[in-house]
């Protein structure tokens, strides 16, 4: 302490005045440390304001330069000091940053929750200079443009608003100074996820984590705290499994720690929560209470650690519905706390607020969330915990019948929540920026349901909603998109995208094959590996952009600017699966809160473009299952609906159920379209597997009659689509027929098919387009994959979309069954003898065995395209040389170049179809041909008759090459298939999304070219 105490005793005080943007500003968050990597210049005599902003630094290392020009007063620090941020202070005109420096052999001393008084005594001493000095009179020598323009750069944070790492590897190697740098980085890290800094937190754990992993066995504490607050990162975003993986390897390295079973404790304590949030109570029950016997026995029964383990069970029976046991336990944890000396805290009394609002105990709960809004500390405002209170101070105000207080909360939950999209937009990756979507679908439901349910006569509230939903709807696609089609045109960026293709391409390959005879533990942990690199790419491209900041990502999307957007003489049509929010109900009394989803339509149109309309299209479940009859009655197949334990059958369903569909979901459209027959539909939820054009209306016709539809993944996307193509296209590719059985010695004949009329549809539309098809063992995966920017891209081939598959009931394992795991990399853990990690089974696939090794848990890797040599891959040789595997799937179409490709057309089975995501549409072919820059893309919502498809496709081109709009193409080609052949299963299977207009590109007619053998 003595060292301490002599190491600030003599700091001066120096200012640095410059002009500061708001979004550089906004990152001095007091609590935070800072890393200079250049020259630091100060003055050393103090003075008035000579510029808006101040960074007052108190500092024991300065050096001054007195041959600098008199006057200056010139100070500089070496480069790579570390100052810790105290204090911000303002007056609304001049803001002072008030920065310590601190050593780094005393960086720990400063990296504890509470203040050490250091800190505290120079936020007070810094405050008093700036009410001594904000309007004193200025030093004459520092008001000049010499000197300011010293001073322009920021202080630890860098020209694109971020802050410069932390840990630099090349000077910390080894002992105390490596331990203190890593918990320097886990208290920064810690204290940016406390203010939903989300990329900034990713931003100083990549370059940490990776760069200790070499003195694990030296430091194994130091990795695990850092691993452990990277779960916390990935938890908050939503990514349970990188979260999972994280606890646990740094549960491994606290077992190394003999002597300190806490750490231990806490990592359980951690993977308990991470069950919790998943749903798995059982699994949550079996880490906490392991974690609260070891801290009882560690720390004693009455102990500060046991306190958050205890508010955790009890949420837990809070969830569970034993809501008196959930109280006993909140209550003796309050106790604790209170023998401590200390006061509750905001997480304890939220808690405590959301059990008595479940008993209708309002006032009380009131008085408990205002103690938590209370006790937030500044640094925490606007971060996950706060944000969360907010939300829940919605219902409570909602279920008090303050139904206006509650929207004002509710929007200011969704506008930080939409924040944080906007920071994590440069550092994270696509996966990381879906799960965060998917974690705001709570708050986008209730407030959707307070605004039908309590504002319906209001116009603004109303024109809220619908910038509400077209804002939502589709931003992570949008984003990602734009973000690729910029790095694609930009040369200096272009290579890393390929890097980053080639990576994506080994993970989907080594995914599909799975370890084999390797070791299965290496396999898994390089395959992690791959990915955090894919990770780090992505973020690295997405700061590089120029223009791509965190001010454009924050730009949001609203009705009128889509509805001005969308062509004169049609309408848009925005379609939204939601969960409905009943406030008012009383959980104790067995009422419950999600009632069954719904589906809203916002009808926009471009001569009312400040008046959406809003459609309610009722219970989703009940338009899911008309969906699922119609498409069982057209394909002969089951059809399961979304969240339906059994499928439907073509027997079961009702024989009108085309005309009941078109009843609930399109009539109600109609009525808010008018006149209007150009639709542009952007579906949701299981409407995504429907193509509208069929539904039977009530005089023997079909929608496509009267109808011309095409459909977007969100409306927004006309704002992209509108603008032209970043760069110039190359010739058409087709790619038609594939040998499935290349390379295979006897021919396989399994699970795939051949397909002789793809060959002559090939044929067809290249003499249409102009140029020779790749056909049977030239139509390879590589073929594809080795394209830059065809203006159109035909493939005909097999396509499957396979779904996920249910985990097995103990009941439904029989003898003899071929079983895995759900997730093969997963860890386990045992613990008092009982398998405590959550780990259900699912059936294997024996026509795609070759394919378990990836468990097919990515719905990217579950849709693919079959291509040349897939058969022989799937049988366990493999292909020739330049062929691949011969399986493309939907991960590997991400990196594909088709930037200023106009036509993607997907002739083959069920190319529309994946996973549904709500709000993001299907994650499978459809959703990655247009992040990899395909402007319009034509797919199949059902497995197609060949035949049938070759003449539709070629009637297709046709009348695109006769100057007709793509959309009105498509319908007029499956018009005259239906003239041929009137079931729907034969004609209107495809789709056209995306942008419409002619195809001004379009060949003359060439010569029947063979192909080379």
């Amino acid at each position: 302490m003595g060292d301490l105490r002599a190491d600030f005793a003599e700091c001066g005080v120096f200012f640095r005045d410059t002009s500061l943007p708001s979004a550089i500003l906004a990152k001095y968050r007091p609590g935070l440390f800072l890393r200079e990597p250049t020259f630091c210049d100060a003055s050393g005599r103090p003075g008035g304001f000579v510029a808006p902003h101040r960074y007052l630094i108190f500092s024991a290392n300065a050096r001054t330069l007195p041959l600098m020009p008199p006057g200056w007063g010139l100070c500089l620090w070496p480069r790579d000091r570390l100052f810790k941020i105290v204090d911000r202070v303002t007056d609304g005109v001049r803001t002072q940053i008030t920065l310590l420096e601190v050593p780094d052999h005393h960086v720990a001393v400063f990296s504890g929750e509470e203040p050490n008084g250091i800190d505290a005594a120079y936020a007070a001493h810094g405050r008093e200079l700036f009410h001594q000095l904000r309007l004193a009179a200025v030093v004459p020598e520092l008001d000049t443009d010499r000197w300011r323009e010293r001073l322009v750069y920021p202080v630890g944070v860098d020209d694109e608003a971020g802050y410069f790492p932390l840990y630099k590897p090349e000077q910390y190697t080894d002992g105390a100074p490596l331990t203190q740098m890593a918990q320097a980085v886990r208290y920064q890290a810690q204290r940016l996820l406390e203010a939903g800094a989300f990329g900034d937190a990713q931003a100083q754990l990549r370059s940490s984590v990776e760069p200790l992993r070499p003195f694990a066995s030296q430091l194994p504490e130091a990795l695990a705290g850092l691993l452990a607050v990277r779960a916390e990162l990935y938890a908050q975003l939503g990514d349970g499994k990188a979260a999972e993986a994280d606890l646990h390897e740094a549960f491994s390295l606290c077992k190394q720690l003999e002597n300190d079973r806490l750490p231990v404790a806490a990592i359980l304590s951690r993977l308990g929560h991470l069950y919790q949030s998943a749903g798995e109570l059982d699994a949550a029950e079996k880490h906490y209470l392991h974690a609260l016997a070891i801290k009882r026995r560690v720390a004693g029964d009455r102990s500060a650690e046991v306190v958050p383990t205890l508010m955790s069970v009890a949420v837990l029976h809070e969830q569970r519905g034993q809501y008196a046991r959930a109280q006993e336990l909140l209550d003796d944890a309050r106790a604790i706390t209170r023998e401590l000396g200390r006061d509750d805290d905001p997480v304890m009394l939220n808690n405590l607020a959301r059990l008595q609002q479940a008993h209708g105990r309002y006032d009380d709960a009131w008085e408990s969330y205002r103690a938590a809004l209370a006790a937030t500390r500044p640094s925490a405002i606007g971060g996950h915990e706060h944000t969360t209170l907010l939300g829940n101070l919605a219902e409570l105000h909602a279920a008090r019948g303050d139904a206006d207080e509650a929207l004002r909360l509710l929007t200011e939950v969704l506008d930080r929540q939409r924040e944080m999209f906007a920071e994590l937009g440069v550092h994270g990756s696509q996966e990381q920026h879906v799960q965060l979507l998917r974690a705001s679908r709570v708050r986008v439901g209730q407030y959707v349901s307070l605004v039908l349910s309590r504002f319906t006569g209001s116009p603004g509230c109303v024109r809220r909603l619908a910038d509400l939903v077209v804002d939502r709807k589709g931003l992570g696609i949008d984003s990602f998109a734009q973000r690729r089609a910029a790095a694609a045109a930009d040369p200096d960026l272009r290579a890393r995208l390929d890097q980053l293709a080639q990576l994506r391409r080994w993970v989907a390959e080594q995914q599909l094959a799975g370890p084999g005879k390797s070791d299965e533990a290496g396999f898994h942990q390089g395959l992690r590996r791959a990915r955090q690199e894919c990770e780090v790419l992505e973020a690295e491209l997405a700061r590089d952009l120029p223009g791509f900041d965190t001010g454009r990502l924050s730009r949001r999307v609203d009705s009128a600017t889509v509805a001005r957007a969308t062509p004169a003489g049609a309408a848009s049509v925005e379609l939204l699966r939601y969960g409905d929010f009943d406030f008012a109900a009383v959980r104790s009394r067995g009422e419950q809160q999600w009632r069954p989803a719904r589906y809203l339509a916002v009808v926009l149109l471009p001569e009312r473009s400040d008046e959406p309309v809003l459609v309610d299209l009722g219970v989703a479940a009940a338009v899911d299952e008309l969906v699922a009859a119609v498409r069982a009655q057209v394909t002969g197949r089951r059809d399961q609906p979304t969240g339906a334990r059994l499928p439907i059958s073509p027997e079961t369903a009702p024989r009108d159920a085309s005309q009941r569909l078109r009843a609930v979901v399109f009539d109600p459209l109609c009525a808010a379209v008018g006149d209007t027959r150009r639709l542009l539909i952007a579906p949701d939820g299981d409407l995504l597997r429907l193509p509208f054009e069929m539904l039977a209306t009530t005089d023997g016709r079909q929608v496509i009659d009267d109808y011309t539809i095409s459909y977007l993944t969100a409306t927004r996307d006309l704002l992209r689509l509108a603008a032209p193509a970043r760069r110039p296209s190359t010739p058409p590719l087709v790619v038609a027929g594939p040998d499935y059985d290349l390379g295979s010695p006897g021919g396989l004949g399994k699970p795939l098919a051949p397909l002789p009329a793809a060959v002559e549809e090939g044929k067809r539309v290249g003499r249409l387009l102009g140029v020779r098809p790749r056909l049977a063992g030239e139509a390879t995966k590589t073929a594809v994959q080795d394209t830059h920017a065809p203006v159109v891209l035909h493939i005909a081939t097999h396509g499957f979309a396979l779904r996920r598959q249910p985990p097995l009931a103990p009941h439904e394992i029989a003898v003899g069954m071929t079983i895995r795991p759900v997730g093969p990399d997963q860890m386990s853990l045992v613990l008092n003898g009982v398998l405590a990690t959550p780990g259900p089974l699912v059936d294997a696939d024996d026509d795609f065995a070759r394919m378990a090794g990836s468990r097919l848990a990515n719905p990217l890797l579950r849709s693919a395209l079959a291509m040349a040599g897939a058969n022989t891959w799937l049988g366990g040789d493999e292909p020739p040389d330049g062929a691949g595997n011969g399986i493309l799937t939907a991960l590997e179409v991400t990196g594909l170049d088709l930037d200023g490709t106009e036509l993607v057309v997907l002739s083959a089975c069920d190319t529309g179809l994946g996973e549904v995501e709500p709000g993001e549409g299907v994650f499978g072919l459809r959703r990655c041909f247009v992040l990899a820059g395909a402007r319009t893309l034509v797919m199949s919502l059902w497995k197609v008759p060949d035949e049938q498809t070759a003449q539709l496709m070629a009637d297709f081109y046709q009348l695109l090459g006769e100057g007709q709009p793509r959309a009105e193409a498509l319908r007029q080609a499956q018009l005259r298939t239906r003239k041929r052949h009137v079931e729907p299963r034969y004609w209107a299977a495809f789709v056209c999304q995306g942008a419409d207009g002619t195809l001004s590109t379009m060949a003359s007619p060439a010569p029947d070219l063979e192909p080379e053998r």
